[in-house]
Formats: structure tokens, sequence, C-alpha cells
């Protein structure tokens, strides 16, 4: 039985499908809608592909969904193709469960530098994660645990090893595995329980470390530090439910998806070596632009992106890269 929360979120796919088609007659996704000019690498540089595979929940859909847009705008010489398999709620559990029983999940979407999200399987968003996985010669693949079980390393396993070793099998030895740290429940949200914000981070912090002392896994996207940070400044007023989310646990777009966003660009760009930073990007995230890109999920309107912010975004985004398991003041 489909719960009703699933039926609408089919529902409102379709919707927003049937919006990107009236969106792209008009809007150039990216290009057309920055407050300066983009892009810190030289038009002579050599070309880089990126392929880049999350296997995950509505999180990565919050983190993911403009990151190629971003990182094509600041590095137009790395051309990236980002897939997001997803299944709400999902843990990493659930994600071998798909494994053994061969089982669809909800939603596999997929973009490629400034280009809207579309199905690669046709009219169908379900697909198995052995669709997924042998659709590209991923380079990165990105793992998380769900919102329901962080907290708990006793959770992870064995569940994430035999992840990663199905993974390194299917996409071959090279393909490198990146963990991304989610972010905490927003202070006050009643899914907290009876501990704060800042104590469910340092639970997935440290859940986390445990994470990347693994053998295999290769790479580290400290998005929960970067909001945990941010948090801590001036853009916690932002957000339907405050602190950055739209309902107390995903972010709202703009500011909140954006942070996220610079996050994983940023350490995608290091990975690359193109020399190429975050202080580049100016991109005006406006409802416009979202539907120019056909994000699938949209938590609210988008909020909060204006110069002083973006720059406030980017100094938390630094301060956990330098420092990913614990939260750093950015006086601004």
């Amino acid at each position: 039985m489909i719960s009703s929360e699933i039926e609408d979120r089919l529902q409102a796919l379709k919707n927003n499908m049937l919006q990107c088609v009236l969106f792209l007659f008009l809007f150039t996704a990216c290009g057309a809608s920055s407050e300066e000019p983009r892009g810190t690498v030289a038009d002579d540089q050599p070309q880089v592909t990126l392929r880049v595979l999350s296997i995950g929940n509505s999180f990565s859909v919050d983190a993911f969904s403009y990151l190629p847009c971003i990182v094509h705008g600041i590095a137009p010489n790395v051309h990236i193709t980002m897939g997001l398999l997803n299944h709400g709620g999902a843990t990493l559990a659930k994600h071998w469960e798909f494994v053994e029983k061969g089982a669809k999940y909800q939603y596999y979407y997929k973009a490629e530098d400034n280009n809207h999200w579309t199905s690669p399987l046709g009219d169908s968003y379900a697909a198995t994660i052995a669709q997924a996985i042998n659709d590209e010669p991923w380079d990165v693949v990105i793992l998380q645990q769900g919102s329901s079980q962080c907290r708990d390393w006793s959770t992870y396993q064995p569940a994430l090893n035999h992840l990663v070793e199905w993974i390194q099998e299917q996409a071959g030895p090279d393909v490198v595995i990146a963990w991304m740290q989610i972010p905490a429940f927003a202070e006050g949200f009643e899914r907290l329980g009876g501990s704060t914000s800042d104590e469910m981070y340092n639970d997935i912090t440290q859940c986390s470390q445990h994470v990347m002392s693994m053998p295999g896994v290769g790479l580290l996207l400290p998005v929960g530090t970067a909001i945990q940070n941010a948090r801590q400044t001036s853009l916690a007023r932002y957000g339907q439910f405050g602190n950055l989310t739209f309902d107390g646990m995903h972010m709202n777009d703009g500011i909140g998806c954006l942070i996220e966003t610079y996050t994983a660009a940023q350490v995608l760009l290091d990975f690359l070596k193109v020399g190429a930073t975050i202080d580049a990007d100016a991109s005006v995230i406006n409802q416009d632009w979202l539907g120019a890109l056909c994000v699938q999920q949209q938590n609210g309107n988008p909020v909060g992106v204006t110069p002083e912010n973006r720059a406030i975004a980017k100094a938390c985004v630094k301060a956990a890269l330098q420092h990913p398991y614990a939260i750093t003041s950015v006086q601004k």
C-alpha cells in the first residue's frame, strides 16, 4: 500500500514536470541568472568529466539538486553528470535490502551540467539500485544514513560494509565512495525528543568519523557541520520552520540547500584538482531558477540568497571543510 505522503510526493512530481515544460521555454538555467561573471577556470583549461551518483533519500535531494548547475557554473571545463537515486526515509539497512530484493526506489533522475533534471528511464522515475549503478561509469558514489538512525552507530553495520563492497564490485575498483554527513534536526523540532540540535549533531559526527575510518570510503561531505556552523549566524532566521529548514528536518530551498550544495561542490572540485572554488558562484536562486532546473522536491519558496548571505554561507562551508567534526563560530 502506498502511503498518502508518498502519493502526495508522486503527484507533486507530476505537477512539477508540467511546470518545468513551461519554464524551459522561458529560461536558461544558471547562465541567465547570475549577478556577476562566474567561473575561476580559464576557457582553455582541459575538459574534465565527473559522474556522481547519490544513493540516499530526501536529504540527498536537498543537498544535490543544485549541484550540477553550480559546479559547471564555477568550472565550465567540468562536465558533470549527477544521478539521484532516493527513497523516502531510507536507511543503510533499507538500501541493502533494495540490493538483495531487487526492489525499486521511488525516484531516479539525472542532470548534466546546467541542464534540467530528467528521468533517464522514460516516463517512470522508479528504478532498482542495479539499474542506477549500471547507468553510467560513475566516478563517485555518495552514501548516507537515514535521519531516523543516524545517531546510532550500531545501525550502520553490517549494511554499510555490504553496500561498499557491492558498489565496488558493480562500478569497479576505481570508484570513489563518498560519505555525506547529514544535518541535525533544527532546534525545537519534535523528533529531537529530549535532546538538542547540537547533541544530535555531535552523535552524527561521531558516527561519521567511524565511517571515514573504514577502508573503501574516500571522501567526506561535511554537510551537517556546514549547516550547524550557519545556525550560529544570522542565517539561522531563514526557513519556514527556522534554523534553515522547511519543516524542522529538510533544508528550505534557497540559502539552506545552497550551503549543502557549496559543501559538496567544493569537495568534488578539490577531488578533481581543477583549481576552482565556491567563491566564484553568484547564482540567483529564485523560483524561476528552480523551475528551469526542474528541481523535483521543492521545500518552500527559495529564501535568503543575497550577496551578503552567500558570503556567510561560503565562510561556514570553508570552516566545515577545515574542521569537519566541530562547530566553528563564523563571525559574520
